[in-house]
C-alpha cells in the first residue's frame, strides 16, 4: 500500500522522514520492498537527498512530498518508473546524467531552485505537465536531454532562464500553455531535434528567445506576445 503520512499521522513532525532512510530504502540491497515497489505520500524531507550513482530497481512514487535542502539524483539509474507528482523542492536540484529505464512523472510539481537536469536520458515518457519552475534568476537546464517516448511541459511556467539546447524528442513535445514569463531572460531552444510534432499553441515568450539551429518535424509555434510592428510606408 501507499504509506500516506498525512492520512496516518496528520501534519507535523510525524510526516517527517530522515533523507539517510530514503537513501537506504531506495537503494541498498536487502530492504523489505514489495515487488509493486516504493509509494510516499505527503512526506517531508528536512535534510539533503544524495541518491548520486545509485541503482533503483523498483518503481518509486513520491507524491506531494516537500523537500526543504537540497535533492541530488545525479547519474543515478532508476530501472523502473519514477513519479515525483505534486512534490515542492524548495532547494537546488540535481537530475544530471540521470537515468529512467521507464516514465518519469514531475506533473505539478514545484521547483524554487536551480534545476540541472543536462543529460538526463527517459527511456520512456516524460511527463512534466503544469510543473512550475519559480525561480526568477536560477537556471533550469534541460542540455542535451534525451527522451525516447513523448515529452509532456503542457501549461508547464517557467519564472527564469531555461535552456532545452541539444535537447532530443524521439516522438513529441507537447508544450501547450507554457509560459516563459520572464522578460530579460533567455529560453534557449537552439539545436533542438524532435522526431514528430512540436505543439505551443497558447504559449507565453515574455523574454528572448532562440531556435537556433532547431530541427522540428512539425513545429506549432505561438504568436508572440508583444503587437505587430506597423506596415512599412514605401520609399518615395
Amino acid at each position: 500500500k501507499s504509506a500516506d503520512l498525512k492520512s496516518r499521522f496528520g501534519e507535523g513532525t510525524n510526516s517527517v522522514l530522515r533523507s539517510a532512510f530514503l537513501e537506504a530504502l531506495l537503494s541498498q540491497s536487502g530492504t523489505n520492498v514489495s515487488r509493486h515497489g516504493v509509494s510516499i505520500e505527503h512526506a517531508v524531507v528536512l535534510d539533503a537527498i544524495d541518491l548520486r550513482n545509485a541503482a533503483v530497481r523498483y518503481e518509486v512514487s513520491l507524491f506531494e512530498c516537500t523537500f526543504e535542502a537540497e535533492v541530488d539524483f545525479s547519474k543515478s539509474v532508476f530501472e523502473n518508473t519514477l513519479s515525483l507528482a505534486g512534490s515542492t523542492f524548495q532547494g537546488p536540484v540535481n537530475f544530471s546524467s540521470m537515468k529512467i529505464e521507464r516514465a518519469v512523472t514531475f506533473d505539478q510539481a514545484s521547483f524554487w531552485g536551480e534545476v540541472n537536469a543536462s543529460q538526463m536520458e527517459v527511456a520512456g515518457v516524460l511527463n512534466a505537465r503544469e510543473s512550475h519552475f519559480k525561480n526568477p534568476t536560477g537556471a533550469v537546464d534541460f542540455t542535451s536531454l534525451k527522451v525516447a517516448g513523448d515529452a509532456f511541459f503542457t501549461r508547464a511556467t517557467f519564472a527564469g532562464p531555461v535552456t532545452f539546447q541539444y535537447a532530443h524528442f524521439a516522438e513529441n513535445w507537447r508544450c501547450e500553455g507554457s509560459a516563459f514569463s520572464s522578460a530579460i531572460a533567455l529560453a534557449n531552444f537552439e539545436a533542438v531535434q524532435t522526431g514528430a510534432t512540436t505543439s505551443f499553441p497558447d504559449g507565453i515568450f515574455a523574454g528572448y528567445l532562440s531556435f537556433k539551429d532547431a530541427r522540428f518535424a512539425d513545429p506549432g509555434l505561438p504568436r508572440p506576445p508583444w503587437p505587430a510592428p506597423p506596415p512599412a510606408h514605401p520609399l518615395p
